[in-house]
């Protein structure tokens, strides 16, 4: 069976065709799972691979993303990469290690490896290429546990943003850590702020772009010790502080701070 890709995308038809083309060049079927006015267009487009309408529209991203957990269930896959709609695999993407670690059953998530990882992990990881604990939060192309993620009960399909970053939290609550295959590759595509996604769901339903979007405040709520800036549009995870209070070890599996990740897998 070729590994899988599911892609909650909105609004970006016109590209919709280029990435299914690289997605299948790494030996992937692709799911787009898509608004159901935009379903035809998208099924035309990715022609030979699938699109699937989401039950109910305009519901916002946590939505779209715990479907495409239910649709993997439904269809029997133990693993699957879940990716944003403007990130695709770059040169030797190797995205199918992604999906064989992910089969793991101490796994949640694995982000790939992008530009910004060089930037917020710092001059330590030019030059590892093995999975690894990620100590903050990236999800635009991750590989998911599909039973894990449905355990710790799946995205939550009320949130319309923030959803990783929740489900990354109900991850280290439940025994997590989330991590990083060094050794794997991702690019954007097009530019930042372009139209579809997230900004035209804002739009549809009068939320200025300039705003504070009302899921900054959930989160606050939901894990006031990790959370601050959301009442600036400039929200902050604390995201070591919450490995320190649900997985005080998690040093002892972090390659980046002395440890080794095989600790955590016993081997």
């Amino acid at each position: 069976m070729n590994p899988q890709v599911f892609i909650p995308s909105r609004g970006r038809i016109s590209h919709a065709r280029r990435l299914t083309d690289v997605w299948r060049q790494e030996g992937f079927d692709v799911h787009w799972v898509v608004e159901p006015n935009e379903f035809l267009d998208y099924d035309y487009e990715v022609e030979g691979d699938k699109a699937h309408a989401l039950p109910i529209p305009n519901n916002g991203i946590g939505y779209s993303r715990n479907h495409c957990v239910n649709l993997a269930a439904s269809f029997g896959y133990e693993s699957i990469i879940l990716a944003d709609d403007d990130i695709k695999p770059g040169k030797n993407a190797n995205m199918d290690i992604l999906v064989d670690w992910a089969e793991h059953p101490k796994v949640l998530g694995i982000t790939a490896r992008y530009s910004y990882h060089d930037l917020c992990l710092g001059p330590d990881i030019k030059g590892m290429d093995e999975l690894i604990l990620l100590p903050t939060g990236t999800f635009r192309l991750v590989a998911l546990n599909v039973n894990n993620v449905l355990d710790i009960g799946n995205y939550d399909h009320t949130l319309i943003g923030l959803e990783d970053n929740d489900l990354f939290m109900r991850g280290l609550q439940a025994g997590y850590p989330w991590m990083i295959h060094l050794g794997t590759y991702a690019v954007s595509m097009g530019k930042r702020y372009q139209p579809g996604g997230m900004a035209d769901f804002m739009k549809d339903h009068g939320i200025p772009s300039d705003d504070i979007p009302p899921w900054y405040q959930v989160m606050a709520d939901q894990y006031p010790a990790f959370v601050s800036g959301h009442k600036k549009n400039r929200i902050r995870f604390a995201w070591k502080q919450a490995y320190d209070h649900y997985l005080p070890e998690w040093r002892k599996w972090s390659a980046l701070h002395g440890g080794d990740l095989r600790n955590y897998f016993g081997h």
